[in-house]
């Protein structure tokens, strides 16, 4: 897992952005057409978006609690902070940024898993509301077993990067209407 962390934290930022837009369209794509299909192929997106979803929460906890060993405990509740601690610097803004890549795929997958029935204005915003609770409990555990630093800049870019992905749920949604 450290070494898959490493090479994605590696790479140069356009190709991270790139990543995102080119997720985002291929499952708004892929949303918009799929649940226009028959029934057994809506079940079959909705598999895939559970394996997702599965997927992407091992990988944010192995990321964020399995991965590190404990040695510190401190909590920076300031917003921002990072920009304080490097500066108006490219790694600082790596940091958000990669801290928003780690919740875009669970911002993706959730909304698919949601009820059918449920307006997708409303999918958006659970979605955005389970991101900011798990986000929450992984920085509690993180300061309770003193895996790294607990920040409030974590939570709201992990809750910001799963709120951007999910708007692709919009996207669908209005084509649904007309």
């Amino acid at each position: 897992m450290t070494h898959t962390y490493a090479y994605v934290y590696s790479r140069p930022m356009w190709m991270i952005f790139a990543a995102m837009a080119v997720l985002f369209v291929a499952w708004t794509v892929a949303a918009a057409v799929l649940r226009r299909r028959s029934f057994s192929v809506q079940s079959r997106w909705k598999l895939v978006n559970v394996i997702v979803l599965v997927m992407a929460l091992l990988a944010v906890v192995a990321g964020t609690l399995l991965s590190r060993e404990g040695r510190e405990r401190c909590i920076i509740w300031q917003l921002g902070s990072m920009f304080r601690m490097y500066g108006v610097s490219s790694e600082a803004w790596r940091l958000l940024i990669m801290n928003c890549l780690l919740f875009f795929p669970l911002g993706l997958a959730l909304p698919n898993v949601l009820p059918h029935g449920m307006p997708p204005v409303w999918r958006v915003l659970l979605t955005t509301i389970v991101c900011f609770l798990i986000s929450s409990a992984l920085e509690q555990l993180q300061y309770h077993f003193s895996l790294g630093v607990t920040e409030l800049d974590d939570i709201v870019c992990n809750t910001a990067g799963g709120f951007a992905a999910a708007l692709h749920t919009l996207a669908w949604g209005k084509r649904e209407k007309r």
